[in-house]
């Protein structure tokens, strides 16, 4: 009985050291739709779809295979925009600044370390140092 009982404890020692060896393991995310289709599909970045319909050359860049993150503005967002400018609708914005406010809100790599999401700068796709 004595070593049924040692047996037994070696096994569940064993069961769980093994169980917890690829707890450290990083998950590498996959996309499966490109920044584009993920904006036309949801209901709260309809102004974001909107905008970057107007600019050909942002729509091939974020349907691309690149590595981007976006800090996608919602329909909220956009109507802040509207009121802080005046304007009623976003065919009224500026061609040149709301480019550059759809550039200013992506970042030219997968992800940002947590580092760089507490403080610090990163730099944004128009080449400008975003304070963090």
């Amino acid at each position: 009985m004595k070593i049924l009982k040692k047996l037994s404890i070696l096994f569940l020692g064993l069961i769980m050291f093994t169980s917890c060896s690829d707890d450290d393991d990083v998950i590498e995310f996959v996309p499966t739709n490109t920044i584009v289709e993920l904006a036309q599909a949801t209901p709260q970045l309809s102004k974001l779809e909107a905008a970057l319909l107007k600019f050909p050359d942002l729509v091939n860049l974020l349907s691309g295979s690149g590595n981007f993150t976006v800090f996608a503005p919602n329909n909220d967002a956009f109507d802040d925009l509207l009121t802080a400018l005046g304007q009623t609708d976003i065919n009224d914005i500026p061609e040149d600044v709301l480019k550059n406010v759809l550039q200013y809100h992506v970042f030219a790599s997968a992800a940002l370390e947590a580092s760089a999401v507490t403080s610090g700068t990163i730099t944004m796709v128009p080449t400008e140092k975003m304070l963090m």
